[in-house]
Parts: structure tokens; sequence; C-alpha cells
């Protein structure tokens, strides 16, 4: 099927003192959180006046979709140039074959591998044919011995010559095909991984020219104030790519210092190989919701209500009686509900890689890009769940110091240049503090224990129901260096008035209802080395009779 793109004229269409074909080459990319704006320049060589500029090494997925609606190209003339009307034309086919460099590369790869297995094969068809002949000498020379070539004539020196000649020759051919027999072993091994290197080669291939009957040819007609070389670029979006913001994180403990290690990475499958362009990272969306969501009326009414024992005399009344018509009701018109995506109004974060970039198509291609470093100064605590663990953990909370938005993405977090886990960051604004966990505090030990659990009457109904529970919590110091400690616990609450939840603590909790959960405590106190702090935590609930407790 063939489709065309038409751009508004510029100026009066006329005709054209020539037709230029014009090659081309991406030079910058800008990758959004999803899709990429791809710049070609676009080179050519036109005397000064009308031209027509036909480029055909444009990706076919331009030509697809865009029948009607606005252009996905822009085309930015180069000095002393006018465009005027400029057409997108996909076909099907390719006017003519065309290989980009990397396609050109893996054919290439693809007639060499085919070469080297067809050198192994022949490397054992000459085996073959030497085991062969041996095989046939040997067979030739047991008919000798046994009479079979008619030999009966000959004197007995003649026959003993001829013993002699014939066992040298049997001992010759068997070591010949023994050898050669050693060498197919190792050419049938030099054959596999040949034909090994032509799968993959052709595999490669493949991928890269399985999009190639599809492609797009541009035609610009413009004029030239001069004559000699001239440049120009076209741009367009394309929504096969994409990039994340990944982390390294590591943790200088001693040092008082946090290094983040800001990186990204890309992967793209536009159907095209960008080699050496200029890239930039930018977490504008381009191609989501650019604006408010609609509302719309919300019209409700109400109805005299009916009890079901109106209803049941109303139903037998009307048996047998046609159906009355039902009143027609306005349907319901829900909005749009918006998925959740990151922005920063009236902001926009851009990285500009500085060197060029290279990454060819396809899912399975992903690059990494380092982008910068940012040292912390972080505040430390060991963070104690007693009622979960056996350990502490380090937690390190920091405040983003720098003047950019640090963007969500995966953490590898790292205790002085050691792995110790993975974690999500989440989107931090300048000013604003975050917190990680850095693993396990191995000398810190902790425990908890119920000494006294008691109960009033059991069963599910009953005159009166009671449970009184007891907890110690226990942290040990072992480490030989004090901490600052955070331990948390709970208790459970009730939003019942009949449910009665008391609860106490020595010591008291530093915090109730921790991040706005209710029941959540915590207790915050520093733990010198080779110290033990115990917490008694009570709690006791009572409801009452004929109601069981969930």
């Amino acid at each position: 099927m063939r489709r065309i793109l038409l751009a508004t004229a510029l100026f009066p269409a006329c005709a054209f003192a020539d037709q230029i074909p014009a090659t081309s080459r991406i030079t910058e990319v800008t990758i959004y959180a999803q899709g990429a704006r791809v710049v070609r320049e676009v080179t050519f060589d036109a005397p000064a006046g009308m031209h027509e500029i036909t480029l055909d090494d444009l990706p076919g997925v331009l030509g697809e979709g865009f029948d009607y609606g606005p252009s996905p190209l822009r085309i930015l003339p180069g000095e002393g140039m006018t465009v005027g009307t400029f057409s997108l034309t996909h076909d099907g086919i390719p006017d003519r074959p065309r290989l980009s460099p990397a396609q050109a590369e893996a054919k290439a790869l693809v007639e060499e591998r085919e070469r080297a297995e067809w050198n192994a094969q022949a490397a054992i068809d000459a085996i073959d044919a030497r085991i062969g002949a041996a095989e046939a000498m040997t067979g030739f020379l047991r008919q000798v011995g046994t009479g079979e070539a008619g030999i009966g004539t000959l004197s007995p020196e003649a026959i003993a010559a001829m013993a002699e000649l014939v066992g040298s020759k049997s001992a010759e051919a068997g070591s010949i095909r023994a050898a050669a027999f050693m060498e197919r072993r190792i050419a049938a091994a030099d054959l596999a991984r040949a034909q090994e290197d032509l799968a993959r080669a052709r595999e490669a291939l493949e991928a890269l020219t399985q999009d190639d009957d599809s492609a797009s040819t541009l035609r610009i007609s413009l004029a030239t104030a001069t004559g000699g070389p001239a440049k120009l670029q076209v741009a367009y979006y394309l929504e096969e790519a994409i990039w994340m913001p990944v982390y390294d994180i590591d943790l200088a403990r001693k040092d008082g210092r946090m290094t983040v290690e800001r990186g990204a990475v890309v992967r793209q499958g536009t159907g095209e190989d960008w080699n050496g362009v200029d890239l930039t990272l930018s977490t504008a969306r381009p191609g989501e919701q650019s604006e408010a969501t609609s509302l719309y009326r919300d019209r409700r009414r109400i109805e005299p209500e009916v009890t079901v024992e109106a209803r049941a005399a109303s139903d037998g009344m009307m048996a047998g009686a046609p159906a009355a018509e039902e009143p027609v009701m306005e349907p319901a018109v829900v909005a749009a509900k918006t998925s959740a995506a990151m922005y920063i109004e009236g902001e926009t974060v851009v990285y500009r890689y500085g060197l060029p970039v290279s990454l060819p198509s396809g899912a399975e291609n992903a690059l990494r890009l380092a982008l910068d470093n940012i040292d912390l100064a972080p505040r430390f605590r060991a963070v104690a769940v007693p009622r979960a663990d056996t350990t502490a953990f380090l937690e390190a909370t920091v405040t983003n110091t720098t003047e950019e938005i640090l963007l969500p993405g995966s953490v590898m977090l790292l205790r002085d240049g050691v792995l110790v886990g993975t974690g999500e960051l989440d989107l931090t604004a300048p000013g604003v503090e975050f917190s990680l966990s850095f693993g396990p505090i191995d000398g810190l030990r902790i425990s908890r224990t119920t000494p006294r659990r008691a109960e009033g009457e059991t069963g599910i109904i009953s005159t009166s129901n009671r449970i009184e529970e007891s907890a110690t919590l226990k942290i040990e110091n072992k480490t030989g260096e004090a901490w600052d400690m955070h331990v948390l616990d709970q208790v459970p609450y009730s939003e019942q008035d009949d449910l009665e939840v008391t609860w106490t603590a020595d010591p008291e909790p530093t915090e109730t209802d921790v991040k706005d959960v209710r029941g959540h405590l915590a207790w915050d106190f520093a733990l010198p080395a080779g110290e033990t702090r115990e917490i008694r935590l009570t709690h006791e609930m009572s409801w009452p009779e004929g109601m069981v407790l969930q």
C-alpha cells in the first residue's frame, strides 16, 4: 500500500530545474521517557535555483499511520535555502535495495562465515577421499595376500618379495587411514563451529533486515540562493525508544560521605542504528496527555423508596399484565482515569551526553551511560524491628543539596564499595530528604519475647472477652561502637467504641502513629558499645458479650 503525506506549500509549485538524490545520516537524538526525536543531516550538491531533493533512506514506519493529521516530519533548511512543499511516500516494497552500514557489515560477515563453512566442508571431503584411498589400497593388498590377484605363477622369491611389499604397504595404508580419521574428527568440530557461527551471523542480519520490506521516500521542493554543497536537517519522532535513570550509591560511613553515581539505561527498537550521534536525555513526555481531563455533568435523581413487601405485592398484581415501559434514564458519563506519570510542572530535566553514542536497534541492545557523580553528607542510624528481625539495619538519611531533581530509578546499594543490595529511589526535589538502607549490622542483636499472655473466657460467644499481652524488646550492642537506635513496634488499635484497646510502654515511645500509621510506635535513643536496652510493651483488648474479635 502506498501512503503519501503532503506539507502545505510555502510557494507555488513550478517546474523544477532538476531532481537531486541526497543521502542522510543521523546526527542528533533526543530520547524522552517514551519515544525519541531523531535529526538527520541531509547533504547534496546543487546549483542555484529550484530543485526537488529525493531522500530514500528514511525508515518505513514514518509513512505508516500518518495518512491524516499533522506530519511527524519537520524540515529545517540550511543557510540561503527556502523550503516549499514536501511529501513522504511509504511503499510496501522499496524502490531499490538499501543497506545501512550495520546491515552491510552483517551481510559481509555472513558471506565470510559461508566461505568458512565451505572451506571446513571441503577439508572434510579431502580427508574422506584420503580415507577412501587408504581403504581401497588395504582391500587390494588383502586380495594380493590371499592369491586372488593371480600370483600363483610367481616364483617363491617373487612371492616373498611380494609378501614383504604387501605388509609394508598395508601398514602404510593403515597409518594413513588412522591419521585421516583423527584429522576428520578435528575437521568435523571445525565444521560444526563454522555452521554455528554462520547461523548466528544470519540471525543478526535477519534482525537488522526484518523490517527492510518497508521504506519511506521523502521529496522536498526547495530553492537555493547559491550553488555548491548544501545541507539541511530532517527531524521526526519515533515511539520505540526509552531511557530510565539508574544509580550506584556508595556509602562510606567512616568518612561520612555518600556518593551518588547517576547513570541512564537506553534502549531503542526504531529499526534504525544510531552511530556516533549526539545524545540528549529528556524527562519530557510528548506522547502522553498534554491537557487536563475534561469533566462532564453528573446529574443524579431520587425516587420513592420501595420496601420488599410493597415490591412483592406490586409484582403479584402485575403478573400476566404487559410489561410497563421503564423510564428512560440518562447514561452515566464517567471521565477517563488518567494513568499516573511523573512530571514537573514548568520544568524539564535534560541531560546532554558529552560523547558520541552508538546504539543499534533491538530490544536486546541496552546501553548504560554514566552521567555524573554527586557527593552528599548522610546521617546514620540503626533501624530495628524486633517483631520481625533479629538484627538491626544501617539507614542513611541525606538531603538533596543539589539544584537538580533526582529522578526515580533503580539503585545498586554499596557499602564501602561492596554491594549489599538493591532498592528504588523516589522522585526527590532539591532540599528534600530521603533515606536508604545499606544492609544489616550483625553486631546489633535484637529480640522480642512475650513473657505473659492472659485470656479471659474463651469461645465465640461469652459474657466477657478480654486479651492482655506483654512483650519485652531487647537490643544488645556487640559492635564495639555507639549507635543511634530507631526501634519500631506496634500495638492494635480500634475504630469501634465497643472494642476498647489500651496500651502502656516503659519507656514511653518517642513517637506514636509513625508516618501516620495508627498503632506504630518508635523509640529513638543512643546505645553505647557493650550496653543493652530493654523496652516493655503491654496492650489490653476487651469487648462485650456476643461479639467476636477480628
